[in-house]
């Protein structure tokens, strides 16, 4: 089960040999070999100004739901900022409104899920051509003011001024809850919540995906506790539009398929 890998520096140790290797001489002022420049450097803002105004436009209708929880949107570091000095200018826009947006990083991208299909996959041989899948990572933060909008929009309209900044973010966007396919043949699947590291936001997301699945008639087979404030869910799907529902719901981080247990014989015991 992927978890989330939360912005400390207990968990960025994990990812001290990649600092090392990104981290520029002490001292240096002068700018990455990385960093974007001219027509590059513009595009690169140009996208991130485009999926700043997904998030706006999401924050927008956020409000006029009135919905229970925070909007989160996700800011993907490019590979070549992976180091935790780079990371660190990109966490200080994200709090720039002056609140502890950033709740924590997802881990589980598109690159991970590549190499799982690949590895799962019937029959498949290593391509010597193929180039491995960069890593990166999606800081997790919250949006509940129009000033860090604004301040993450001005950032971006300033490109020359900031170009190391622009150049260590590929994606912002609003958060979607991930997931595997529906299976009709295992209904079965486990479910994570956002943690939004705040015992009373957890508590109501918890109580709200209670509430959203009596309120779709779905079954929840079985609740996990994992930690102090957050619970994992095992429920049961009859159908996509089901999965859909459930990817929908308030405070949902992913949805997995949950693998059957059989015990010697072969009978199915989860």
């Amino acid at each position: 089960m992927a978890t989330l890998e939360w912005v400390t520096d207990q968990c960025i140790l994990e990812q001290k040999q990649t600092d090392k290797q990104l981290m520029e001489s002490a001292g240096n002022n002068k700018l990455p070999k990385w960093v974007l420049k001219d027509n590059d450097l513009t595009v690169r803002a140009q996208l991130l100004i485009e999926g700043l105004s997904q998030v706006a436009a999401a924050f927008e209708m956020h409000k006029t739901k009135e919905l229970a929880l925070p909007l989160v949107m996700t800011a993907t570091v490019a590979p070549e900022a992976l180091a935790k000095t780079y990371r660190k200018a990109i966490v200080d826009l994200l709090n720039s409104d002056s609140n502890d947006n950033v709740i924590g990083i997802d881990p589980d991208n598109n690159t991970d899920r590549k190499k799982k299909s690949a590895a799962a996959s019937d029959n498949s041989q290593p391509d010597a051509n193929s180039e491995e899948p960069q890593e990166t990572r999606k800081l997790l933060s919250l949006v509940t003011t129009d000033e860090i909008i604004s301040n993450i929009r001005k950032a971006l309209q300033n490109p020359q001024g900031t170009a190391r900044l622009i150049s260590s973010l590929a994606e912002i966007r609003p958060f979607e809850a991930w997931g595997c396919d529906y299976t009709p043949d295992n209904k079965a699947y486990c479910v994570t919540l956002i943690d939004y590291q705040n015992a009373q936001r957890n508590q109501l997301a918890q109580t709200l995906f209670k509430d959203q699945c009596a309120a779709h008639g779905i079954t929840i087979d079985r609740e996990t506790r994992y930690s102090s404030d957050m619970r994992l869910y095992r429920i049961r799907l009859g159908s996509k539009t089901d999965m859909e529902a459930v990817r929908n719901f308030e405070g949902v981080h992913c949805i997995e398929e949950a693998i059957p247990i059989r015990n010697e014989m072969g009978f199915i015991l989860a």
